[in-house]
């Protein structure tokens, strides 16, 4: 697997977030999410070549959680989050990402439990870190 890949794609991808900002500033919603969904394909691309990326992986969480429940895929980005946290359990920042993904499946599939362990998991983040 080539890094020079990986980051080449995360940097490409985070052109496309850039025009997706510069395209949420103008009003064009459908440009935000086709360039969101360019970037999550970009992102997909750097793990295949670098799959123990962590940086590429937690970039990748937050662009699928950048387009909403409503247009995203929430439990992809929930199964990446948890992935997340099961290969660094101790690292807050993954944790607050689970807890967003838990928040959007919630969102999307109207069910409490997640919602109930979105809470658990942001106010887990207490017990590995002092609060900011």
């Amino acid at each position: 697997m080539d890094p020079a890949s990986a980051a080449a794609a995360c940097g490409l991808a985070q052109v496309e977030q850039d025009l997706a900002s510069e395209a949420q500033e103008r009003g064009d919603l459908d440009a935000v999410r086709a360039h969101l969904r360019a970037a999550i394909d970009l992102g997909v691309l750097g793990i295949a070549w670098q799959p123990t990326a962590m940086s590429v992986r937690r970039q990748l969480v937050r662009i699928r959680l950048a387009l909403g429940p409503e247009h995203g895929e929430p439990l992809l980005a929930l199964a990446e989050a948890r992935a997340l946290v099961a290969r660094r359990p101790r690292n807050p920042g993954h944790r607050i990402l689970l807890s967003q993904a838990l928040t959007q499946a919630g969102q999307r599939a109207g069910e409490t439990r997640f919602f109930d362990e979105a809470e658990r998991m942001a106010l887990s983040c207490l017990t590995i870190a002092p609060p900011k």
